[in-house]
């Protein structure tokens, strides 16, 4: 997926609340850098190149809002998109064993062999999971009151 998709969509908010799923972030922030943006800021906005009707072209505004879902998964562990306080990194183990069972999963589904009542209770189960996230700030009320200069000085040896 290259940027310029996100600047032709139907409408300014059409990223909004969708679900895009890459198969790697290794190369963000490096290739697409305004999909990094989209992600990490909420919004992106570009002059672009657009084709008029008489056959010209003209410099443009695009502006693109929203938040959306995002999944994807990294070769290299930490990204720094993984470092967003919206983004939640799950380590998933045993990556050959899970690429089976997909691929058996797709294989079983074409065949008809796949219980739609079961899928369908997982998916809503998922969906209810993820729109029940919060971003989680930890606050310490005691932190102004303890004296930690102590420490410092002897870490510094002053």
């Amino acid at each position: 997926m290259s940027d310029n998709v996100l600047y032709y969509a139907p409408s300014e908010g059409y990223w909004n609340q969708k679900v895009l799923m890459l198969q790697s972030v290794d190369t963000l922030g490096r290739k697409n850098t305004a999909l990094t943006e989209l992600l990490v800021q909420g919004k992106v906005s570009r002059m672009v190149t657009e084709n008029t009707q008489q056959g010209t072209y003209r410099a443009s505004h695009k502006a693109i809002n929203g938040t959306f879902s995002f999944i994807s998964a990294t070769a290299k562990g930490c990204q720094g998109i993984l470092k967003a306080d919206n983004v939640i990194a799950l380590p998933l183990q045993e990556p050959d064993a899970l690429a089976e069972a997909i691929t058996d999963r797709e294989i079983r589904k074409h065949a008809g062999l796949t219980d739609q009542a079961k899928e369908d209770k997982a998916i809503r189960l998922l969906q209810f999971l993820f729109r029940e996230l919060k971003t989680v700030k930890v606050i310490n009320p005691h932190l102004e009151q303890l004296d930690i200069t102590g420490l410092f000085k002897r870490i510094t040896g002053l």
